[in-house]
Formats: C-alpha cells, structure tokens, sequence
C-alpha cells in the first residue's frame, strides 16, 4: 500500500464534491483530498495514478483508469446510477463501488413531478406571453389537468415509487411496470401493475422514466414505440440518456406523432447547444447534462480583508500548499494599496457550472482557510471569501503541472 510522505491516503475528487462532504474530508488527518474538474479520460488517469480512493459525478471511469490505479481501494460515484463506471473493471481489480443510494430519491421524483406539471399546463408557451404582456392567447387554451389521467412510471425503485405517491395525489391513475419488483408491492401503493409497458403504452397521457440504463432498457423508446403512443402523450426522463432514442425522438417531436417531452439527461453529456432537440418548443430540457458552447473559465476565490487591516500575505507562499494554485494577487483592485496583498485561490471551471455551489471553489477556501489557521492566522473565516470570474484568454493565463492560472 502507498502512502505518502505525510501518512495520508490520497482521495481524488472528480468534479468536485459537495461542500459539506469536503469539510469531512478535510477534517480527517489520515486523507489528502486532490480535486480534478475535468472528464477527460487522460487527465482522470495520470490524476489517479498513486490515489487510494475516487469520488465521481459524471464522468466515466474506465477499464484504463482503473487499471492504471495501482494503489486504488474504492470508488465512490456521487449518485445512484452507476453505468458511466466499468463495474467489470472494478471486480477484476477487486475493488469495490459506493454509491450515494438514497441521496436524491426525493428531490428527482419532485423533479419528475415538475416536469409533468410544466408540460401539462404548458407554463412556458404561456409564460412568454405573459412576459410580452400579450393576452391575446387568454383563450387559446393548451393546457389540461392531470387529474383522471393515465400515468405510466416505468421503474419502481426509490425514485419511481415516491413519484407515484405524489401521482396519486394529484388524482391521477397510475400505472406500473418493473419486472424485478412484485407485484403485491406495486398494488399496495395504489398503482396499477403492469405486465407489458407496450400493451399499455397507447392508452397512456404521460410516461415517466426512472429505471437503469443497460442492456434491456438501451433505447427502450424508439420509432416503434412512439408510433403507438397518444400524439397527445408526453415523454419524461429523468434516469439516464439513452434509455430514449434521441434520434427517433426528435422525428416524434417534430413530426407531432407525440406531443411533448422532457428531459434532463441526454445520449451525450454534458450536451451542448447545437443538440437539435433545443431547437423545438416542444421540449423541456434541463441542465443537468447541458454546457455552454464557452467551455472554461477562471474563478478567482479572494479573501476579503476588512478595510485598514493589514492583510500581506506573502510570507505564507512557501508554507502553503493548495490543491488549487494559490497566488496572491494585488489587492488595488480593493482598497488602491499596490503594496497590499490578498490570498487568492484560483480554479479553472467549466462555465456551466460557475453557479453551483457543488462545483465551486470551495475546496480551494476550504484548504486555503486551514493552511492560513496553521500559519497562525487567527480566525479566518469562510464568509469572508469573494469571487471574480474571467473568460480564460491565452494571452492572460498560465498552465503549470496542469493546473490553470493567472500569472502577474
């Protein structure tokens, strides 16, 4: 087993982690957290070449990276699903795979929830209207209840089951197909069991997908499948892409063979806005798996040091070591004192996910915050921290050992 210099097992955190889940990395004595924001298979392999541990969003963890990890002990996917990791992989290396099972089961099934309300009442079509302060479509009515609507939830694990609680609620007749789950289970719940999706599907308003992607359920809903259903029908999916077709649901679209579809999760993620189905009113898309055409910016996290406050933080610079560069940066930008400067944690960061907080720098504060409580700084305080974001330039940064960042 590999342990460094410090005696510390090394976590690399891919694409970041939830705040409070870093605070209790940090806390331990015996982890060194590394952050990589990047997919990129290559990167993701040199980056864990000497790590005992992985934590993941998205990004696929393959047969390369795994093998390659001579030292790795676990891996952690930050979620349920788990088809973007090489399970195979894993069991050949004898290492085993967490997942977070019951991390979002709620806030998906509300989720889901929204959709189906959004496209039923056609919020949006109305919405932009509204906005324009035109309502000569007051009477253009395109919505209708969801009540004594049939409801089909293909999927009756953690997700798919409070969705059809919240269904029923809502008076609507709910239907059920999950041939791995009995059928007592399903009736207790005030569903309807399904033996065959495909017997039901023409009868059905609406159909909500919460079930794994592999091999039985990979382009479950394709050509075939949209020919039968209402034109009226709407298609949700808030498990994984590629359990819909996209190909063959852009012609449904389209062509009004059904009416509309929402969606959070896509065949290539994270998608881009050249994806044709952005393109349609018909479409509800959320962006879990959405990414502007900018790709990367710079987050420039900077403590915020109360006015008349000496803050020359220089004498730090060969004492500190952060997971993100660390510079410090002039602070004329504050209070005009060129002779001043401020703490800056730097992170390159891909656009879309400048405004969640689960993405951000909070791992550079964080580490920045304990390495300054070491250094003898009393009492750094976390709220303090402010934030500038710059479109990344060639002509303004500098990338060192692969980490990206302003140069002075």
């Amino acid at each position: 087993m590999n342990i460094n210099s410090n005696n510390k097992k090394k976590v690399l955190m891919i694409q970041g982690l939830h705040e409070e889940g870093q605070k209790l990395l940090l806390a331990r004595d015996d982890i060194e957290p590394i952050t990589i924001m990047s997919a990129n298979e290559d990167e993701i392999m040199q980056a864990a070449k000497e790590v005992h541990g992985i934590t993941v969003r998205t990004a696929n963890i393959s047969r390369k990276i795994i093998e390659s990890s001579k030292y790795l002990q676990v891996v952690s996917r930050h979620g349920v699903g788990y088809d973007s990791i090489d399970v195979d992989a894993l069991n050949d290396c004898g290492v085993p795979l967490a997942i977070a099972a019951d991390s979002n089961m709620i806030s998906v099934a509300e989720h889901a929830m929204t959709m189906l309300l959004a496209l039923s009442k056609n919020v949006f079509y109305y919405d932009n209207f509204a906005r324009k302060a035109d309502w000569t479509t007051r009477w253009d009515i395109r919505a209708w209840d969801i009540a004594e609507k049939n409801l089909l939830v293909i999927g009756f694990g953690r997700i798919g089951s409070r969705l059809v609680k919240r269904a029923l609620a809502f008076d609507m007749n709910v239907f059920v197909y999950d041939p791995y789950v009995n059928k007592s289970e399903i009736k207790k719940s005030g569903a309807n069991y399904v033996n065959n999706y495909l017997d039901v599907l023409p009868k059905m308003d609406a159909i909500s997908l919460h079930c794994p992607k592999n091999k039985e359920t990979t382009d479950m809903f394709s050509t075939n499948e949209f020919k039968i259903m209402k034109e009226s029908a709407f298609l949700i999916n808030c498990a994984r892409g590629g359990i819909i077709n996209e190909v063959a649901l852009l012609d449904a679209l389209k062509s009004n063979k059904i009416r509309a579809a929402g969606l959070d999760v896509y065949d290539d993620e994270p998608s881009t806005s050249s994806n044709p189905l952005f393109s349609l009113d018909n479409i509800f898309g959320l962006p879990d798996g959405f990414k502007e055409e900018v790709d990367y910016y710079l987050a420039y996290d900077w403590y915020d040091v109360k006015s008349g406050m000496v803050h020359d933080y220089s004498f730090l610079e060969d004492k500190l070591d952060f997971v993100h560069k660390v510079s410090f940066y002039l602070s004329s930008r504050i209070d005009g004192n060129k002779n001043k400067k401020d703490l800056v944690a730097v992170s390159k960061i891909k656009k879309s996910l400048l405004n969640d907080v689960q993405y951000s720098t909070a791992m550079s504060r964080l580490k920045t915050i304990s390495m300054m409580k070491q250094a003898g700084i009393e009492k750094p305080d976390i709220q303090l921290w402010k934030r500038d974001i710059f479109p990344i330039k060639k002509s303004n940064y500098i990338v060192d050992k692969n980490i990206t960042y302003y140069g002075e």
